[in-house]
């Protein structure tokens, strides 16, 4: 009975660390966007998300929200970075290929001027080296 206790007790903790694991995507200019204890919304559903920009001194937070046909993740969320100001991101993945398009607004703190460049957005894997902005 006790053994049955433990290994159910096993089961439980080890599919909740599997169910939010951090989850990494490629940003614009290949920049490598981190997402701490990340899990996929079901569909027609909105969960908030943390995380950080690799090797940056940038932080990210906002949602990413399942469409009401559970076909796509769309993720809506601001970067802070510490020196160099910050910016808007927008992007959506296909959920059973984790790709998809993405757009990146951010302003020029010098001119004022907002530049907003598209690029690829796709699951790829976490880095597995330290970041400056590890938390």
């Amino acid at each position: 009975m006790l053994k049955a206790t433990v290994l159910a007790l096993a089961l439980v903790v080890a599919a909740t660390a599997a169910h939010a694991a951090d989850a990494c995507y490629q940003g614009v200019g290949g920049s490598i966007l981190v997402f701490k204890r990340f899990k996929l919304p079901r569909a027609n559903d909105c969960l908030p998300i943390t995380g950080y920009q690799h090797n940056s001194n940038c932080t990210l937070t906002g949602t990413a929200c399942g469409t009401s046909d559970g076909f796509q993740v769309n993720f809506n969320f601001q970067q802070i970075c510490h020196f160099s100001g910050f910016g808007t991101y927008s992007l959506f993945t296909d959920r059973s290929i984790q790709q998809g398009d993405g757009l990146f607004c951010q302003q020029n703190l010098s001119t004022g001027q907002f530049s907003c460049p598209t690029f690829n957005a796709a699951r790829v894997s976490c880095p597995t080296t330290p970041s400056i902005t590890e938390f």
